[in-house]
Formats: C-alpha cells, sequence, structure tokens
C-alpha cells in the first residue's frame, strides 16, 4: 500500500485537475463542427447572461464610443446580415485567429504556454470592436475563445470551424435583436 503523504496527495489533486481538462480538450477536439459549435455558444451564453441583464436592468454602466454594428439592423438588414454573418467570420477568423497563430506558433514560449496566443488573439479582437466599454471586454473573451478553438481544432479544419461558430453567434445575435426590438 502506498503512503499517501501531504505531497502526494497534492499531486494527485493536481493530476486529477489536469486530467479532467485534457479530457475535456479531447472531447472537444473530437466533437462534430455542429456540436462544437452548439457547445460554445450555449456556453457563452451562460456566462455573459449575467452581464446583459446587467446591462438591461441599468444597474452596470455601459460608454458608447460609437453605433454598435446592430444599430444598422433596421436600415439595412440584408446588407447587415451579409456582413456579419458570412463576411466578417471569413476576415475576422483569417486575421485574428489564423494569422497570429501563424506568427506566434513560431516562438517555443508560445508553443508551450499557448494561453499568450489565446490572449494576445483576445486583445486583437476586442481592439478591433470597439464600440462601447462593456462590448470590447465581451469580445475581447470571444476572440480568446475563437483563439482557443482555433488550437483545440488544429488538426481538424480549424478555420472553418472557427468561422462556422462565429457566423452562428452573429447570426443568433442578430435574430435575437430583431425578435427583442
Amino acid at each position: 500500500m502506498r503512503n499517501l503523504t501531504l505531497y502526494n496527495m497534492r499531486k494527485a489533486h493536481t493530476y486529477n485537475n489536469n486530467a479532467w481538462f485534457a479530457r475535456a480538450g479531447r472531447f472537444m477536439r473530437e466533437a462534430h463542427p455542429i456540436k462544437f459549435t452548439v457547445i460554445l455558444v450555449v456556453a457563452l451564453n451562460v456566462i455573459f447572461f449575467p452581464i446583459q441583464l446587467l446591462l438591461e436592468l441599468e444597474i452596470l454602466p455601459d460608454y458608447q464610443f460609437r453605433p454598435e454594428p446592430l444599430d444598422m439592423l433596421k436600415t439595412d438588414p440584408w446588407g447587415l446580415f451579409f456582413s456579419a454573418v458570412i463576411f466578417a467570420p471569413l476576415i475576422e477568423t483569417l486575421l485574428n485567429q489564423m494569422l497570429p497563430w501563424f506568427v506566434l506558433r513560431r516562438f517555443k514560449t508560445v508553443r508551450r504556454h499557448r494561453i499568450i496566443a489565446v490572449v494576445v488573439s483576445g486583445l486583437i479582437f476586442g481592439a478591433l470592436h470597439y464600440y462601447s466599454v462593456v462590448y470590447i471586454l465581451i469580445t475581447v473573451v470571444m476572440g480568446m475563445v475563437m483563439m482557443w478553438a482555433y488550437i483545440v481544432k488544429y488538426r481538424k479544419n480549424p478555420y472553418w470551424n472557427v468561422v462556422l461558430f462565429h457566423a452562428v453567434w452573429n447570426g443568433l445575435a442578430m435574430l435575437l435583436t430583431l425578435l427583442t426590438t
């Protein structure tokens, strides 16, 4: 029988946490693109729901820098649909996930600590979406999730997996805005 000292117990606890993350990563890596997208959309809606609720109840102030793209929904819905659901996911995935990963993975530190690439990509994505303070924070998280998705799916069409997720996310945002206004 093995002696479980405090050191061994900590080591076993750490191993179990790492094993859980490894299993979750393998599950998402092997998941079908539609299943992958649904899981990410549901998880992010759960994460962003409290923020949206605080904004709706006007508990959390938000400072606008310029009009949000969804404000164009009443004037040009088809143009917004084309740009937000088709054009933006294609171009933004190329510029915010594919290109940074192509450049950053050349560094040994980034290959070892992929969180660096995730954070850099999130900051770039948030900087390009400077409509309001809360919008920037949300898009930083979105950019980080999309880069994580790109890295997780790196061997299985990462570009198209992230484009699909991004298109579904933008399409749902447009649909919810149409339904609530």
